[in-house]
């Protein structure tokens, strides 16, 4: 399947902290810094990576915001071609029908061709928040593994949000993780970005947010802006700042499979000599 487009979204419960945002897009709203990265489903502590999904719903919904807060969707454009693992495609994998089931060999070609249908369900499994820690230790080895591979050459992963599986008449619920290695965001050659959010500037008045991008000066003696030698990461992003989007949580709809709990009356009697009640 063909990826161009990812949109990356990111809550902020305090007027303040958005308006900064908006001020350095590229960097607040694109992949955390490594020192400020949390463990998420498959990176550890540390390590930094960029969570997007295919469609701006999908996004809202993966970081679970909470009523009363806002969150900025911004749009990524992919600049070059990435290698991703199609984790859905994974899941026809089946034993060739020619292999005797009596071989012994047959049984690891077995148990290996078990464990790829059963990895897309490994790595999507919703996780509870209290569980965060220890939850995403098996899922976290598996995409290490997998980004470290030179064999396979990956630049990420595609698959099945856990949060949101779309609705009737849309093709939602997906996501991509690039690895650290092709998670780098092209840092526009700009002076500055002022941000101003939805304010009144008249009686019946109102004007909405919005950012200005201010051009670079020449500068004869520039400073350094670059990356230290034996750090630099070919970028593969580049944010769209037409696109960034304002969601302000007013409710939030939950779905759920409903198991009614049995009531049931305790017979009290008295027990007889051979501890059967009467």
């Amino acid at each position: 399947r063909q990826v161009q487009t990812l949109y990356r979204a990111r809550v902020f419960e305090h007027r303040d902290a958005l308006q900064r945002a908006l001020e350095n897009p590229e960097r607040e709203l694109g992949p955390p810094a490594a020192a400020v990265a949390s463990a998420g489903r498959m990176n550890s502590k540390g390590i930094s990576v960029f969570y997007g999904a295919l469609e701006r719903r999908t996004a809202l919904h993966e970081v679970r915001p909470p009523v009363g807060a806002a969150v900025a969707i911004a749009a990524f454009t992919l600049i070059r071609p990435l290698r991703l693992l199609h984790l859905s495609a994974l899941t026809a994998a089946r034993l060739d029908p020619s292999l005797s089931l009596f071989d012994p060999a047959t049984r690891s070609i077995a148990q290996r061709c078990d464990f790829i249908n059963s990895l897309e369900a490994e790595l999507t499994k919703p996780v509870l928040p209290s569980f965060t820690d220890g939850g995403y230790l098996i899922t976290q080895a598996i995409a290490d593994y997998l980004a470290t591979h030179r064999g396979l050459n990956l630049d990420g992963i595609f698959f099945k949000s856990a949060q949101y599986h779309g609705m009737v008449d849309e093709a939602g619920g997906h996501n991509v993780i690039l690895f650290h290695k092709a998670a780098a965001v092209k840092i526009p050659d700009v002076a500055k970005t002022s941000a101003s959010l939805a304010r009144q500037v008249g009686e019946d008045e109102w004007e909405g947010p919005s950012i200005t991008t201010l051009p670079k000066e020449i500068d004869d003696n520039p400073a350094f802006h670059g990356t230290w030698p034996g750090t630099e990461r070919e970028e593969s992003l580049e944010l769209q700042r037409d696109s960034i989007e304002i969601h302000r949580v007013s409710w939030v709809d939950v779905k759920a499979d409903v198991e009614m709990v049995e009531h049931k009356f305790a017979h009290s009697g008295k027990p007889s000599r051979q501890g059967v009640q009467e």
